[in-house]
């Protein structure tokens, strides 16, 4: 695939189709992929979500050793921030410029096909006016234009206005996985996101222990 095929749905009900022009293979070849979708797969990448890899070597123990290392570090970290804002200029230049002026509204709904799963859209730049997607538009994703259409019509009160359930960081313990006994270890971080979560909804959150399976179905609002 070197080519991005776009389908955009107005508000109004025009719908519009539009293909780019095949990318040239130097770029891909730059870019150590195979086609567009090698490109997309890279785009989350430098964002500093996984930690970096930091192997001990305990025989350098000479400080000029030390400080050659560090260099080679900072230098490896700046070639992946220059990495991951070229490989996301060339999202924004096949996924968004080509219909840049069929978006017109504050918000778009984007159904992200295959691999555009992992284009973070809202962290990509529009060059021409130096802003960020999230900067220009309210951005929502969806999985498919049926779930939308199930989203829109679903009745007013279908959802319960009486609060809402968060849970977060439950115990799980020993369990058999693969055919060996293994301690789940507790999710980096999940207890205050529940309870961050809580405080914005004004609930008190199920955590820990308390997050079971009866608890959950007799808090279900």
């Amino acid at each position: 695939e070197r080519q991005v095929l776009h389908w955009v749905l107005k508000g109004n009900g025009d719908i519009f189709f539009r293909a780019t022009d095949e990318v040239d293979i130097d770029i891909l070849i730059a870019e150590k992929v195979c086609d567009v979708e090698g490109v997309f797969k890279k785009s989350a990448a430098g964002f500093g979500v996984l930690p970096a890899a930091n192997c001990e070597d305990r025989s350098l123990n000479d400080n000029v050793t030390t400080s050659l290392h560090e260099e080679s570090r900072a230098n490896l970290r700046g070639d992946e921030t220059k990495d991951t804002e070229r490989t996301h200029q060339l999202c924004y230049k096949w996924i968004f410029a080509p219909v840049a002026d069929l978006l017109t509204e504050p918000e778009i709904i984007i159904v992200p096909d295959r691999f555009l799963y992992r284009v973070p859209f809202a962290a990509l730049r529009d060059e021409s006016v130096e802003k960020y997607l999230s900067e220009k538009y309210r951005i929502r994703i969806i999985p498919s234009l049926t779930t939308l259409r199930l989203i829109q019509e679903c009745p007013a009160d279908y959802h319960s206005p009486t609060g809402a359930l968060v849970m977060g960081d439950s115990t799980v313990g020993k369990v058999h996985y693969n055919g060996v006994v293994t301690n789940i270890t507790p999710l980096f971080h999940a207890n205050k996101e529940a309870e961050m979560v809580g405080r914005l909804l004004g609930v008190q959150p199920l955590l820990g222990s308390r997050a079971t399976k009866q608890a959950v179905l007799q808090a279900i609002p």
